[in-house]
């Protein structure tokens, strides 16, 4: 399987930054704020403002159901389910740049497959916060791209 990928033209930080988390050396680096409109703008320009919106809408509508879905598997300490859930999770976030929350996800996923940690509902608390910034960060920025 899949746990990753990168954009081209490879960018050296992300390529390090995604090697130390899959290595497990190093938290996910912090994604500066403001870079949505240049990530939605490259979206736009690789497969067009309607595909973008749709995507975004299909982001907006599954990330709280697959959130849950992680809380129930945690609530349940299935290391195999959180697993699964953080998988689809990153899967989702790396499709729309979405950087921190790929690596966050993807870091929780290689702990409870390592059967390392199952996040704490503070952990998983601050992880539906930050969806939260970010869907709304991307009506924000839509909206002004028009």
């Amino acid at each position: 399987g899949m746990n990753t990928f990168l954009t081209k033209p490879i960018d050296r930080d992300r390529l390090l930054a995604e090697m130390a988390v899959l290595l497990n050396t190093r938290s996910p680096p912090q994604q500066p704020r403001g870079q949505t409109a240049q990530r939605l703008e490259r979206l736009r320009t690789a497969v067009g403002h309607e595909v973008v919106e749709e995507v975004i809408a299909l982001f907006r509508e599954d990330a709280p159901r697959m959130l849950s879905r992680l809380r129930l598997q945690a609530e349940a300490k299935s290391a195999a389910g959180v697993a699964r859930e953080a998988h689809a999770l990153a899967g989702s976030t790396a499709a729309l740049e979405l950087e921190e929350l790929s690596l966050t996800t993807r870091q929780i996923e290689q702990d409870a497959r390592r059967m390392a940690a199952i996040p704490t509902p503070a952990a998983l608390d601050a992880l539906e916060a930050r969806y939260a910034s970010e869907i709304r960060s991307f009506d924000v920025h839509m909206a002004a791209l028009g």
